[in-house]
């Protein structure tokens, strides 16, 4: 859930080089030297969900100074080549969100890498978006795929809104109020980015992990009450679904519907949606002859 107090306001002690950097949740308020160890005092400026990531190691940083925002990347010397389509997606998914679902929270936003030891995945932790290196290394000039650097940093930023502004209850299908979603909005800003092909090969990719999936399940559930664990359908499934429907109402009309029901549940701290609430929703903003949708 989201914390009670009105911010994060801690202190990390590692022992540290000089080179180093600690990074975590916040904004680095002070940093000083004592016992020959390094404290880093991070303070948040907004409550945010209950999730934390200290990152240490010797960063290079990209930065840029984008709409009031501070965007940094922090990442291994040599691993460079896919810096700048990373900053392009967490641009693209800043302007569409903040068009379509209200202002970004904080003062800036964060790209830390992390070694592939450590996972393949990324996720956001207030303003800290964690990053395998395997987004970092990927070769930037692979043929017939789709910006993989570029995709991964829309969605995480994404979740910024649902997932982390929208805290879903712990319940049956709760991956459509972030997964899908969240997905959804990014195949949308691949749409604006890069086009109506790219957009179709994002989604047959989702349509296949769905496909996949569904195979290998012989107790497949229905998208509104799928188990954490089914991760095909609440990306593969929902991205689709969430598409079908944009395509019958709009992407107007399907993003308001979202806006609308975020307004309902955005920040509250004893108040966690289910996916049945986004349905209803949905129903409730969908005309007569689109109901069997």
């Amino acid at each position: 859930g989201v914390l009670d107090a009105d911010y994060i306001d801690f202190s990390a002690t590692i022992s540290t080089s000089e080179k180093q950097r600690v990074i975590a949740p916040g904004n680095l308020m002070k940093e000083w030297k004592s016992a020959n160890r390094n404290f880093y005092h991070y303070k948040t400026d907004k409550k945010i969900k209950f999730s934390l990531a200290f990152i240490s190691g010797e960063f290079e940083v990209q930065k840029e100074r984008y709409k009031n925002v501070n965007f940094k990347i922090y990442h291994h010397k040599n691993h460079n080549q896919n810096i700048d389509k990373m900053m392009n997606g967490l641009k693209a998914s800043f302007d569409y969100n903040t068009q379509y679902f209200g202002d970004y929270q904080h003062k800036s936003i964060k790209v830390v890498e992390f070694p592939i030891s450590e996972g393949v995945f990324a996720t956001i932790m207030g303003n800290v978006i964690p990053t395998s290196e395997r987004r970092f290394i990927a070769n930037p000039d692979a043929k017939n795929q789709f910006d993989t650097s570029f995709k991964v940093q829309a969605h995480e930023l994404t979740h910024h809104w649902f997932g982390n502004q929208l805290v879903h209850a712990n319940a049956l299908g709760a991956g459509i109020l972030s997964e899908s979603i969240t997905d959804y909005i990014t195949l949308q800003i691949f749409n604006h980015q890069f086009g109506k092909e790219k957009k179709l090969q994002f989604l047959q990719y989702q349509c296949k992990r769905y496909l996949r999936g569904s195979v290998n399940d012989a107790d497949e559930k229905t998208l509104q009450f799928a188990q954490p664990k089914d991760v095909y359908l609440s990306y593969g499934k929902g991205n689709l679904a969430l598409h079908t429907l944009s395509t019958y109402l709009g992407e107007e009309k399907l993003n308001s519907t979202l806006k609308s029901f975020f307004d309902d549940f955005k920040n509250k701290e004893n108040e966690y949606p289910t996916s049945l609430d986004l349905i209803q929703k949905l129903k409730q903003n969908t005309p007569d002859s689109l109901q069997y949708l």
